[in-house]
């Protein structure tokens, strides 16, 4: 796999996020992605709408100002994880719509396993860093104790 090894991954994003991170799980462990946000998570072993080269690409659900900043910076979310594992050559593109939007990343062919979970966990923690810009801590509260608008 590129010399790339999943303990490898999971290093680097513990090291990152305190967040649990399951890749897909059984339909009794537990949510199938990290995020509620994620509706898909797949391996393009080919050229594809995004790049000639292969790559995963996530699908999310654009339900609020708030996902479409996060879209926004998961390029820079992925880029860390992928350079922490050693992939310095892959490319990065956010496309969103109204409904939906798409996170890719080019990745090698042997590799494609570990780059949804790249995407995956890139997500996870674009949406902490977004949180964070609002003042939001991980468990919704504000930072002087009050909540959020809407919750």
């Amino acid at each position: 796999m590129n010399g790339v090894s999943f303990s490898r991954l999971r290093r680097a994003i513990d090291g990152m996020s305190d967040v649990a991170s399951g890749v897909s799980a059984g339909v009794d462990e537990g949510p199938e992605f990290p995020s509620p946000a994620i509706t898909g998570s797949r391996r393009l072993k080919g050229p594809n709408l995004f790049s000639a080269h292969p790559g995963a690409v996530l699908e999310v659900v654009m339900a609020s100002e708030t996902a479409r900043r996060t879209v926004d910076h998961w390029p820079f979310s992925a880029r860390t994880l992928a350079m922490a594992i050693g992939w310095t050559a892959c490319d990065f593109t956010a496309q969103h719509g109204e409904q939906e939007a798409f996170c890719f990343l080019t990745a090698p062919l042997d590799g494609l396993m570990t780059a949804t979970l790249v995407a995956e966990q890139a997500w996870v923690l674009a949406e902490q860093y977004v949180a964070a810009a609002d003042g939001v801590m991980p468990d919704g509260e504000m930072p002087d104790g009050e909540m959020p608008d809407g919750m």
